[in-house]
């Protein structure tokens, strides 16, 4: 995503329109998503999206609807049609939970990392993860999949995870020379805490 996105910027003093757009199965659904949807990523984990759907149907199988395709994508709106989409979860259903009290079906979705890279065989996880380092005396030399790949990330400063678009990446542990993205102080609505070390109190930007 670009350090400014357009969707939140706003134009001649006027604040920016956005909208997500949800699609299960390549389907849109966005107009049936009740509530919020978060997603959370952290390094060497799965990307994990929640999100709940009152279904159009009023029969359905909640079994069913695991392992469907999901995609969380966010879009400017300024114009009135969705533009500069931005991809921000691409992964399957992992756990549907049924809420018959208000007719809906809670979605926790997974981008299914450890999935994806035990499904790799051994010459694509090495390529994968290039500077890996490899012993027998040290690691079974019959691990595939997740196994292998978590020996080989354990010999180099880099985590191993999923883009948004689901395509596997190496991200080096030391930090770049220049951020991605800057905060100001006028970007910020409420502030960001900051400990200060000397009186152990909370400061704002």
């Amino acid at each position: 995503m670009p350090e400014t996105y357009v969707g939140t910027s706003g134009a001649a003093g006027r604040a920016g329109i956005w909208a997500t757009i949800v699609t299960i199965a390549g389907v849109d659904v966005t107009e049936s998503i009740f509530g919020n949807i978060v997603i959370d990523a952290e390094e060497d984990s799965a990307r994990v999206a929640d999100l709940t759907i009152a279904p159009a149907s009023t029969s359905f199988t909640v079994s069913a609807w695991v392992g469907k395709p999901v995609t969380v994508d966010i879009a400017a709106m300024h114009t009135g049609s969705p533009t500069s989409v931005e991809r921000l979860f691409t992964g399957i259903i992992d756990t549907p939970v049924l809420d018959l009290a208000g007719r809906r079906i809670g979605l926790r979705c997974t981008d299914d990392l450890q999935g994806v890279v035990e499904a790799m065989d051994a010459a694509a996880i090495d390529a994968a993860i290039p500077d890996g380092y490899y012993s027998p005396a040290i690691f079974d030399p019959a691990a595939r999949g997740w196994s292998r790949a978590q020996d080989r990330l354990s010999t180099v400063p880099a985590s191993l995870d999923l883009t948004p678009a689901r395509a596997l990446r190496l991200t080096a542990w030391e930090p770049k020379f220049a951020a991605d993205i800057a905060f100001t102080a006028g970007g910020l609505a409420w502030g960001i805490p900051l400990l200060v070390a000397s009186g152990g109190l909370n400061a704002y930007l």
